[in-house]
């Protein structure tokens, strides 16, 4: 995970295609994706999730842009970050609804879990919107392992870092269970928790 990653992804959406993503990062010295989308054609959908588990000094920032052009469109921005130590995350995301691009729908997400009081996340959660008849909403969390919820667990016989997990995989769950090739999902999966439970027995 050392070195710089800088990528730029583009999505051109057309014929009322369905486009779904699904990231898992873990960061490194510096990394950022930028993820341009245009959404060109009535009835095309864009469904963007991404889980970032950081640890150490890791980062990952994203640049997300969605602009919809054409009317009956939907959109859906999910993301879920997971910071340990000193681990930062950025999310800089924005929905343009041009004019025109009527019945437009749609959803911003960006949740925090922090593991740590050192971590570090910036949120940008933006819509542009210039058309009336639209449905748009953003929102941002933060927030760090509920004591309560791991009292519950560990009264119910789980061990600290079993429950820990438990709430984790919770957490995850929505953005893992998109991807539907199992043997991907099985191995993302792996990379993600071996990651979780090393740092838990640190």
């Amino acid at each position: 995970s050392n070195g710089f990653n800088l990528s730029h992804i583009r999505y051109d959406i057309k014929r009322a295609a369905n486009v779904s993503v699904q990231g898992v990062y873990i960061g490194s010295d510096l990394s950022r994706l930028d993820s341009i989308a245009t959404i060109n054609a009535e009835g095309a959908e864009f469904d963007y999730r991404a889980l970032n588990v950081l640890k150490g000094l890791n980062q990952q920032h994203h640049f997300v842009r969605i602009t919809h052009n054409a009317p009956n469109g939907n959109s859906n921005q999910l993301f879920r970050n997971v910071l340990f130590d000193k681990s930062k995350v950025s999310v800089d995301a924005t929905v343009e609804v041009a004019k025109g691009a009527k019945e437009t729908n749609s959803k911003q997400l960006i949740n925090n879990l922090f593991l740590s009081e050192t971590a570090q996340a910036f949120t940008k959660p933006n819509l542009r919107i210039l058309h009336e008849d639209v449905k748009c909403k953003h929102g941002a969390t933060s927030g760090s392992l509920e004591k309560d919820h791991l009292f519950y667990l560990k009264s119910r016989g789980l061990g600290d870092d079993a429950a820990r997990v438990l709430i984790l995989k919770s957490f995850t769950e929505e953005v893992l269970s998109a991807i539907k090739d199992p043997e991907l999902l099985q191995f993302v999966s792996h990379i993600v928790f071996e990651k979780i439970i090393g740092q838990g027995k640190q």
